[in-house]
Parts: structure tokens; sequence; C-alpha cells
């Protein structure tokens, strides 16, 4: 009984410090992106001129980096469902276990 008192609760905060340094990495990697983002809309707005043919490639490059933040923010969004879904499995445990010794 005791290795079952002291593993799960263990086990549990394991899990859970994992996904939130997962979440942490994901968070840094997004505020990089959304900073590269600004500071590419901040470039583009003084480098614009009407008619630069250069317009295309400054569009791509605009794209891809708003695409990698789509994708990082779709990255972290699923983390977060990951964790919030481990939090009612656990506490459905645990109800189902003090329900079953009183």
């Amino acid at each position: 009984m005791n290795t079952i008192c002291i593993s799960v609760p263990v086990l549990i905060t394991t899990y859970f410090c994992g996904i939130g340094i997962a979440l942490l990495a994901k968070i840094k990697q997004a505020i990089d992106t959304i900073e590269l983002a600004i500071s590419t809309l901040n470039k583009l707005s003084l480098d614009w001129k009407p008619n630069d043919p250069m317009s295309v490639q400054n569009n791509a490059r605009l794209f891809n980096v708003l695409t990698s933040l789509t994708i990082e923010a779709n990255q972290l969004i699923n983390l977060v469902q990951a964790e919030g879904a481990s939090w009612a499995v656990v506490s459905i445990f645990i109800i189902a276990v003090g329900i079953s010794f009183t």
C-alpha cells in the first residue's frame, strides 16, 4: 500500500512537471516567433514602396513567419488540451478513490 501511496503522486507530479517544461519551451518559441513577426512587419513597413518588384518575396517571407507562428500556436494549444484532459482524469480518479474508501 505504501508503494501505491508514494509512487502514484510521484508519477503524477513527474508527468505534470514534464508537461510544464514542454509548455515553457513552446511558449519561449512562440514569443521568439512573435518578435520575429513584429520585426519583419516593421522592416517591411519601413521599406515599402509602391510597385516594388521585391513585394512578392517580402510577402512570402512574412507568410512563412506567420505560418510557423500558426504551427507553434497549434502545438501549444494541443499541449494545453493534453494538460487539461490529464487534470480531469486525475480529478476523476481522486474522486473515485475517495468515494470507494468512504
